[in-house]
């Protein structure tokens, strides 16, 4: 899974965060962007491990009832 690019966040700084500056609201967002990915990289690992237990031939189906 490719994570999205910064602009495709849906991520918005609250208005208190945005009014400290746009520098301020720019190193959020990066932040959460950044943490956004770790997250999908876990979870992508965390589903891979999951499906290791899973006999091979029915991995696929399992992974498309997981994730859709």
């Amino acid at each position: 899974m490719t994570p999205p690019p910064a602009a495709a966040s849906p991520f918005r700084p609250p208005a208190g965060i945005t009014a400290l500056g746009p520098e301020v609201a720019d190193r959020v967002l990066e932040l959460v962007v950044a943490a956004e990915r770790r997250q999908d990289a876990e979870v992508e690992a965390a589903l891979q491990d999951g499906l290791r237990s899973i006999p091979r031939p029915l991995r696929g189906v399992a992974r498309k009832v997981l994730v859709g």
